[in-house]
């Protein structure tokens, strides 16, 4: 992933923004899809009046000083970006009987804390090999950014993988996501698991590299429950206003029949459908949201100040 300063052209800082703490945690960032290399960054207008304020421009690989809780606030936003967009992964397990790493590509979903979801058959290698040693690895990558691929930004999820016994959440979320998964959903070998995140270890870009705490992976979600417990009537609202949607998925990853597929408290999953291709799109917002009311407000902000960023 590239990420150099923005145009010229910032937003004035209004007098609410000059009294507003410089919280770098609060910066989102989000993948741009191929011909648009480069990190969408949104809250200008808070740094732009933090940055005025102290009479300098601070910007994630600008070259200016970041303080090393900036450096992790970013690169936490963008471990979690990564996990949270992606649709496909690697998944290191270790080979029952030798002890081999044993790697093998998945389809990824995530639970609204943001634990990745897997739909497992017990049939599999990978899954045998989960019987003996339930610890795992996932590899998450930009493969869509273009480009040489070690520049790109990957982020590698460590844990323990557990089978869910209450799927409900996990399942709707995933085939959300995976629609064609349906078709063996209801295979008794087929089972919906989930990573028990304890850490991760993030690449994002040459020299670039950060560990990043479990704390910063999975979002607590007690004060998010209506959020959660709403997603379906959310969705369905949401995706209602095709004119809007059309706009977020043009403006994020081009034109296409753009759909919300899933909420949570970090962010909307936007996904387009063509007859031989799914494309993936996600909005990452500055403030996680709570309720359907504290969702609206945050998209409102994102539509007004985030999106009006773009830099390579």
């Amino acid at each position: 992933m590239i990420v150099g300063p923005p145009s010229d052209r910032q937003p004035r800082a209004t007098s609410g923004d000059r009294h507003r703490p410089c919280d770098v945690s609060s910066w989102s960032l989000v993948q741009l899809p191929p011909g648009r290399r480069g990190t969408r960054i949104t809250g200008l207008r808070t740094r732009a009046a933090c940055s005025a304020r102290r009479g300098e421009r601070v910007w994630p690989g600008s070259g200016a000083v970041m303080t090393d809780s900036a450096r992790e606030a970013t690169a936490a936003t963008q471990a979690r970006t990564l996990v949270r967009r992606a649709a496909t992964a690697t998944l290191a397990t270790t080979r029952a009987g030798s002890g081999h790493p044993f790697a093998s590509l998945v389809t990824v979903a995530t639970l609204a804390d943001g634990s990745p979801v897997l739909h497992l058959s017990r049939l599999a290698a990978h899954t045998r090999n989960l019987d003996g040693d339930d610890r795992a690895s996932l590899l998450f990558d930009d493969r869509d950014g273009g480009g040489d691929p070690l520049t790109r930004a990957r982020v590698t999820v460590f844990g323990r993988i557990e089978r869910l016994a209450d799927d409900g959440l996990a399942r709707r979320r995933f085939l959300a996501r995976h629609p064609a998964a349906a078709a063996w959903a209801g295979f008794s070998d087929f089972a919906f698991h989930r990573l028990i995140v304890e850490g991760g270890h993030l690449v994002a870009g040459f020299g670039r590299i950060a560990e990043i705490e479990s704390t910063d992976l999975i979002d607590p979600l007690d004060s998010a429950h209506p959020l959660v417990a709403g997603e379906a009537e959310i969705v369905a609202a949401l995706d209602a206003d095709r004119a809007r949607v059309a706009a977020w998925g043009r403006q994020l990853a081009g034109d296409g029949d753009w759909h919300v597929v899933g909420v949570d408290p970090r962010g909307v999953d936007l996904v387009a459908s063509s007859s031989d291709s799914r494309a993936f799109a996600r909005i990452s917002l500055d403030v996680p949201a709570a309720d359907a009311a504290g969702l609206r407000t945050e998209l409102s902000t994102w539509e007004n100040y985030g999106k009006g960023s773009e830099f390579t």
